[in-house]
């Protein structure tokens, strides 16, 4: 493996999908809730995504499995988690957010561990420990202005623990020949009717329509799609 090919695709996947927070923080003020903010732009980044895969590679192979994939990738790695980050995000801020993003190594090498999947290696245990160690020290540099609550601190924990079961099962079952693009676009759109269907029922997805709103929306729809090339991008080439 060349880590030196794998650095570009690594900032590039940790800048863009990292935007979320901050942007999900800007756009709390303009009246765009949670669940807005994590429908809209996720929609018009998978028909974004689906459009470039159909006019570079044609219609997918071996669609029905490409469809579980997105289903389940698209349901634990982005509908759930990021609902929820984005919630925390705009009640918490995104400081105390963005500990939730510094964390789905710590559950991914746990899922890997729990299944038998590789063994501890002492350097990527102390990579992990570190990393923790960092965000625990940027929650701590809020210097308690921001009380959590034992609710709050089980979902900053289940975010992570859903990404990190995603990671896993993506790189498992990860379509043979299928293209960033499609695999993107199948787990975006598949999260965006799950999201829809969780507006129907609990309602708050409708996004004011106004410049600000709008324009913070279609921030995030941009940046949602370039990250989600580089996210597959770099779990095709690693681990």
């Amino acid at each position: 493996m060349d880590l030196l090919r794998l650095w570009p695709l690594l900032l590039g996947t940790g800048l863009t999908l990292g935007l979320g927070a901050p942007i999900a923080r800007a756009a709390a003020p303009h009246g765009v809730s949670a669940l807005a903010f994590a429908l809209w732009p996720t929609l018009a980044a998978g028909m974004l995504l689906g459009a470039l895969g159909l006019l570079r590679q044609g219609r997918p192979a071996g669609l029905p499995r490409l469809l579980r994939f997105g289903a389940l990738a698209g349901l634990f790695g982005h509908a759930l988690p990021m609902s929820a980050l984005f919630w925390l995000s705009s009640h918490a801020g995104a400081g105390f957010a963005s500990l939730s993003l510094a964390l789905p190594p710590v559950f991914t090498l746990l899922v890997t561990l729990l299944l038998g999947l590789e063994r501890l290696a002492w350097r990527r245990g102390a990579a992990v420990g570190l990393g923790l160690s960092g965000a625990l020290l940027m929650l701590a540099g809020r210097g308690g202005s921001f009380e959590a609550t034992p609710a709050v601190l089980a979902l900053a924990l289940a975010i992570p623990a859903s990404i990190g079961a995603a990671n896993v099962y993506r790189s498992r079952r990860m379509p043979p020949g299928a293209s960033g693009e499609w695999m993107s676009a199948a787990t975006l759109l598949a999260s965006s009717s799950m999201l829809a269907l969780a507006g129907l029922a609990f309602g708050g997805i409708a996004p004011p329509l106004t410049a600000p709103a709008l324009g913070w929306l279609a921030l995030q729809a941009g940046v949602l799609a370039v990250g989600y090339l580089f996210y597959f991008a770099l779990q095709r080439r690693a681990e």
